[in-house]
């Protein structure tokens, strides 16, 4: 095994390696009022339909309306991931286009700005695009046009996954993915500025390179002085960051953010979902032995606090969202329900104020992948897409909570 080269003159400051302080957001609350959920007509056979958990699949519009990206599973040749549009908090879903050369397994991520929404996503050959949709003029329907389209990384060498996209303050935009080379695999890095022709390789990586596992994810953000990243590797999550006065091609300063107590072998300890908040606090859920954790970063001191907010509660899947300010956390529990975790004093005390009730599996409807969306910034209320399994197609449920 061999470390990342990158970051080897700035050391990682391990914050929270025995376990993270608990505070638990109440045994709950058995008073959390249940809401049920409607159906929508959103469907397809992927089993990452809404994966990954690190991505931004879902933004909320200046104007309310509500768009989502999910991957219908359809053939390539038609492409997989497919844009939808709701005007009115989910009774009526229009559909936009779709993003050429995704497949099954393509994941995507993007940002919102007005009315242009941008995306990366990978293709069948392993590239990395990076597109912009425009939302045009306001009839009740959306309709969109394509300002571009282009390959941001492509090699004989890698194959790319999950890519994650920011832009920062200077108008530079950041693409983080997960590289494989043969059976290694690495977090790599891309960046396209005023200062330099096309997208640039910037030749950094993130955490080990090696074979011992694929469960990587990282997710770019902006903080209030550059850009940060917050990244998964085996059993460690991993905060990096860089200020927008440092030259492009200065390695990113780093350190730990959380250790999981379960090794490498579970696969959701590398799940996390993270969002701003307007004074560029870094709000972060996750999930580690069937618990729900939650870390903020302050942006005035840069450090990162946590706790649990629950204990065993059979949790693999969650959701950062900031609802007018609030900070509010989404996860499953087990096949049976979702949880809504609320915090009014920006992540400091949580409490629970709903749950969000499925109907009852049978009849070939199984609710076993309780994956779900959520925007990151929402007006409120918040609309909570869940996936479910409806006799062999994968479907999406849609809940709207009374937030804030």
């Amino acid at each position: 095994m061999r470390k990342s080269g990158k970051l080897k003159a700035l050391a990682l400051r391990v914050l929270l390696l025995a376990g993270i302080a608990l505070g638990f957001a109440g045994a709950a609350d058995a008073a959390a009022a249940k809401l049920n959920s409607m159906q929508t007509p959103l469907q397809g056979s992927s089993e990452v339909m809404i994966s990954l958990r690190h991505q931004d699949h879902m933004w909320e519009a200046a104007n309310g309306e509500t768009y989502v990206v999910i991957n219908r599973g359809l053939p390539a040749n038609k492409g997989s991931l497919q844009l939808y549009a709701t005007p009115d908090r989910g009774l009526s879903w229009y559909p936009g286009p779709r993003l050429p050369g995704s497949y099954s397994q393509s994941f995507s991520d993007g940002y919102l700005i007005g009315n242009t929404l941008y995306l990366t996503y990978t293709n069948t050959v392993g590239e990395v695009v990076f597109t912009a949709l425009q939302r045009k003029g306001t009839t009740a329907v959306p309709a969109w046009k394509t300002l571009w389209s282009e390959i941001a990384f492509s090699s004989p060498d890698y194959y790319a996954d999950n890519p994650a996209v920011a832009v920062d303050a200077n108008g530079t935009t950041w693409i983080a993915f997960v590289a494989r080379s043969g059976t290694y695999y690495s977090i790599r890095m891309l960046r396209k500025s005023s200062q330099e022709e096309g997208w640039v390789d910037t030749g950094f990586t993130f955490g080990d390179i090696d074979n011992l596992s694929i469960e990587r994810s990282a997710k770019l953000v902006a903080t209030a002085t550059g850009m940060g990243m917050v990244y998964a590797v085996h059993n460690q999550i991993f905060w990096a960051s860089r200020d927008n006065n440092w030259p492009l091609d200065q390695p990113w300063g780093g350190q730990v953010v959380f250790t999981s107590s379960n090794n490498d072998n579970d696969p959701y300890s590398s799940h996390f979902s993270i969002a701003a908040d307007a004074q560029y606090n870094i709000h972060m859920s996750l999930t580690d032995g069937n618990r729900v954790g939650y870390s903020r970063f302050d942006a005035a001191t840069g450090m990162w606090k946590s706790k649990w907010l629950t204990g065993v509660v059979n949790a693999a899947y969650i959701q950062t969202s900031i609802v007018a300010g609030d900070v509010v956390v989404t996860a499953n529990s087990g096949s049976s329900r979702l949880m809504v975790y609320r915090s009014v004093d920006g992540g400091n005390t949580f409490t629970m104020p709903y749950t969000l009730e499925h109907p009852a599996p049978g009849g070939g409807v199984s609710y076993v992948y309780a994956r779900m969306e959520t925007a990151a910034i929402t007006a409120g209320p918040m609309l909570v897409l869940q996936q479910y399994i409806d006799n062999g197609t994968q479907r999406l449920l849609l809940f709207n909570v009374p937030l804030p």
